[in-house]
């Protein structure tokens, strides 16, 4: 004969073990939409190579720096926004109050490749030298921020509208 706490017992394991199992694979199906999510946002980079032609320098207080944007996705971006920062501030996208025009490039679509061009600096000194992050709209109309240190994150569009607005720029749509 069966006994029935015996019963019970394997029952209400296997129900928890059951439980227990659901619950893993809702995290692991939840990863795998975040990382599908981000493919296209992780193919994308920009960074500074060195100081331009001097024939090219303004004539004002800023340093212009070669730049290079490498969308390695098969897809273009949209409302593309690089800002010229250093290594030492503004790390968070919520750190940034306001920015200078002169410190900022906008393309309204990258396709895939390399796009070389230069942007305007403050130059280096202090033990900062400078550096730059990207501010984009990938295909799905997801916003992404990837910061000078190479930190990519998804932006809703109530922090990418509040950004924009900090930035005094708001990209044509």
């Amino acid at each position: 004969m069966i006994n029935f706490s015996n019963l019970m017992t394997t029952i209400i394991g296997a129900f928890i073990g059951g439980l227990f199992s659901i619950g893993v694979a809702r995290l692991q199906l939840k990863s795998i939409e975040k990382e599908k999510e981000a493919e296209q946002a992780s193919k994308i980079a920009a960074w500074l190579t060195s100081v331009s032609n001097s024939d090219d320098q303004p004539k004002n207080c800023f340093i212009r720096y070669d730049l290079i944007i490498n969308n390695n996705s098969h897809l273009p971006i949209y409302n593309v926004v690089v800002l010229a920062l250093s290594n030492k501030k503004y790390l968070h996208f919520k750190d940034i109050k306001n920015w200078d025009d002169n410190l900022i490039n906008y393309y309204s679509c990258l396709v895939p490749g390399e796009k070389i061009d230069s942007i305007n600096t403050y130059g280096s000194g202090s033990g900062e030298c400078p550096m730059v992050s990207i501010l984009f709209t990938d295909t799905n109309t997801r916003h992404w921020y990837r910061n000078q240190i190479g930190k990519l994150t998804q932006l809703n569009s109530q922090e990418y509208d509040k950004l924009v607005k900090k930035l005094g720029y708001r990209p044509p749509l």
